[in-house]
């Protein structure tokens, strides 16, 4: 093996290719290693890669970028460079740059040089704390340099740093023109375990594919913007749940899942999703169904939150000339539903404000609410094959 000093822990992970699927600007690939269920999916964002970012890899959750979109700006207000940061998702943090940002450490903080020449720590949210220059250096000397180990040989010309005994692999799509290339996963002696099927542009001379945290930022081939490759690994509950979802497909039709805490116990539940009925299940030695809940609407639509502090599923329906809003979690083995707030779409009223009616005490739940709604936050249910 090859070692070496780069930006960062790299690699990937991977699974014996049994499918792939699309939607919109979703692929998704779904297998079997080492008894094991992965799933590899690919989303393309709306933040345009910027030539130099070199595939800067996700740590702590977040990875500093190069934002172009102010330096192709023709009212450009910032001298120099312009620094964001993403997360893993794909959303950038800050509305303002920096000239230069560090990576994030474990404690949600990176360091990061103002236009102004001042220096700070800044958080996820933006919160700044003054430094001086020699903290900043100090803090990036620390952060910004890991050691990475290198496999003997890829399956074609380039790759990633080894993640967890995996590799990521970049295959020539066309030669005549060798940034339209296709991303796979092998393992470390170069034998292939997914077939490369993430289209992306990239350099064979100057880039690297990196891969941290499961997660690895390319240049999409269509758009031109960064696309997130994110890596899911079934854990021993997962694999109870599939066990059970495979009987259940051979009782029930039209059946879909998903797979989450919804009670922030730290057991992973199974919602189960037919028509606009919610089963929930868990697992206690074996699965168990909780409870469910028909929501008897023609239209529902459910959501999850990325804060932690509600783990549960907020709900839409809509009926009788308004949208209701709630939210839904398990509390004493029941599921305890709760309505926040409505929107009364047949008001004749001018004011926009006056159609809105809260019907929950909680603020921070109902803003919450209104943030998943906002930004379309639906859960992706998985159809039972």
């Amino acid at each position: 093996m090859k070692k070496g000093l780069c930006f960062l822990l790299i690699g990937a992970l991977l699974l014996c290719f049994t499918g792939c699927q699309k939607n919109s600007s979703t692929l998704s690939a779904t297998g079997e290693y080492n008894g094991q269920t992965i799933t590899m999916s690919y989303q393309v964002t709306d933040v345009v890669y910027p030539q130099d970012m070199r595939s800067i890899p996700v740590v702590n959750g977040y990875a500093p970028i190069y934002d172009a979109s102010w330096y192709e700006s023709e009212e450009n207000p910032y001298p120099g460079d312009t620094w964001n940061v993403i997360d893993r998702k794909g959303n950038l943090l800050f509305k303002e740059p920096y000239l230069y940002v560090t990576h994030f450490n474990a404690e949600g903080k990176a360091a990061a040089k103002k236009h102004d020449g001042t220096f700070v720590l800044v958080t996820a949210d933006g919160n700044e704390t003054p430094i001086s220059e020699q903290e900043y250096q100090a803090f990036e000397n620390r952060y910004n340099h890991l050691e990475a180990e290198y496999p003997a040989a890829y399956p074609e010309q380039a790759g990633s740093a080894i993640y967890q005994g995996l590799i990521l692999y970049v295959k020539t799509v066309n030669e005549e023109n060798n940034w339209d290339c296709l991303v796979g996963l092998a393992d470390t002696e170069g034998n292939v375990i997914i077939p490369a099927f993430i289209p992306i542009r990239f350099s064979h001379y100057t880039e690297h594919l990196y891969m941290n945290e499961d997660v690895s930022l390319v240049q999409d081939f269509s758009t031109d913007n960064i696309g997130v490759i994110t890596i899911e690994r079934e854990d021993s509950t997962q694999q109870a749940y599939r066990a059970f979802l495979e009987d259940l497909k051979h009782e029930q039709a039209d059946l879909y899942y998903s797979i989450k805490d919804i009670d922030g116990n730290g057991v992973d539940d199974l919602i189960v999703n037919q028509n606009t009925t919610l089963t929930v299940y868990t697992l206690d030695d074996t699965v168990k169904q909780i409870d469910e809940h028909d929501f008897i609407t023609g239209t529902a639509r459910f959501f999850y939150s990325d804060d932690k502090n509600y783990p549960g599923i907020f709900y839409l329906t809509v009926g009788g000339g308004a949208n209701h809003f709630g939210y839904m979690t398990i509390k004493d083995q029941k599921l305890v539903l709760e309505d926040l707030w409505e929107e009364n779409y047949a008001s004749e009223s001018p004011n926009a404000a006056n159609s809105i009616k809260e019907l929950s005490s909680d603020k921070a739940l109902i803003s919450e609410s209104k943030e998943v709604y906002t930004q379309d936050g639906d859960i992706d249910f998985t159809k039972l094959q």
